[in-house]
């Protein structure tokens, strides 16, 4: 029975409670007899899920109990990671060889797991010159002129940050200018834009290529704006590829062994605290009843969940991601 659950508003109530959503350790006693099973896949967002959000986007170092947590659990379960940042910074600021890291929301793809082994997988990658035009016109007239906002190369997309910057019109002003950019890069202008800069710049014809793309779209986080290639990809369509890839294995391995046909019917939870987890969220809710969690994060004392969102599950901190983990292993060494 497929589960159907459809997007739920979240309103923050003061005793900490959240309307509509269960909270997430409720979940830990259904996976007593999933664990044997051994069909078990953790997707895990990194700013604001593992590592808690800070002013500057360096410094989002995993927390030391949250890195010991998260390197037994590898050992124990499938864990992917799936990130806005490059796949490169994921895996620095992580540094565990057991998981696979989906860099570039998803659109970069490399590592080991249980179940997993996937060497190099990269979509968009055609789309790097028409970000670079972007990005261009975007440091030079907005980050140049606007104090503490910063771009962020993250592979196949930038970010934009202004957390820092601390003039709230300041950042209104941001966020217009990066929008009004990014619009001329979308797919109804953005072979006028190329033509315009191609003149500009003496450089007809180079660019021809770009032409049959789809163009930008601009994608709002916590105060971030993140620009990324126009096409149908995003977290969810990540996981559902990497799932697919999982169940293939698994069913290539069983078939083998028992000379029939078998079907991997996994768990899987997904944990993230950002709108464009919210992709993987409806992903996770077309999977079987009691085979899909979605758990959204969110911290009581900094940022209200205040929007819509496809989660059924929450957990109120990056603090209680750790604690969660944790006790989904205990659970594990009992069953």
């Amino acid at each position: 029975m497929a589960n159907t659950t459809t997007s739920q508003q979240v309103t923050q109530e003061k005793n900490g409670a959240t309307n509509g959503l269960i909270d997430a350790f409720q979940i830990l006693n259904k996976f007593k007899q999933k664990i044997t099973s051994g069909n078990i896949l953790i997707f895990l967002d990194y700013d604001g899920t593992l590592s808690p959000i800070v002013d500057n986007p360096t410094q989002a170092k995993l927390p030391l109990q949250t890195k010991k947590t998260l390197d037994l659990f590898a050992q124990k379960f499938s864990t992917i990671i799936i990130s806005g940042r490059a796949h490169n910074k994921i895996y620095n600021f992580v540094q565990n060889d057991q998981i696979l890291y989906c860099g570039s929301h998803g659109l970069q793809v490399n590592g080991v797991t249980k179940g997993l082994n996937i060497a190099q997988f990269q979509v968009g990658t055609e789309y790097l010159p028409l970000l670079q035009m972007c990005a261009k016109e975007i440091q030079e007239q907005i980050i140049d002129k606007i104090k503490d906002s910063e771009i962020e190369w993250n592979g196949v997309c930038f970010t934009i940050h202004y957390r820092r910057v601390g003039d709230k019109k300041n950042q209104e002003v941001l966020l217009k200018r990066v929008y009004d950019i990014v619009e001329r890069f979308n797919i109804k202008n953005v072979n006028n834009t190329i033509n315009n800069i191609n003149v500009n710049t003496s450089n007809n014809g180079k660019d021809a290529n770009l032409k049959a793309l789809n163009g930008l779209t601009a994608r709002k986080g916590k105060m971030v704006v993140e620009i990324v290639p126009a096409i149908e990809w995003n977290k969810g369509k990540c996981l559902s590829w990497v799932l697919d890839q999982y169940v293939k294995g698994k069913n290539d391995k069983q078939g083998k062994l028992e000379k029939k046909e078998v079907s991997c019917s996994p768990t899987v939870l997904y944990i993230g605290d950002d709108i464009t987890d919210e992709d993987a969220f409806k992903i996770v809710n077309t999977l079987d009843e009691d085979s899909g969690f979605g758990i959204v994060v969110y911290d009581n004392n900094i940022e209200a969940l205040n929007r819509t969102t496809s989660a059924k599950y929450f957990l109120p901190s990056t603090t209680k991601v750790e604690s969660f983990l944790y006790q989904l292993l205990k659970v594990s060494t009992i069953a």
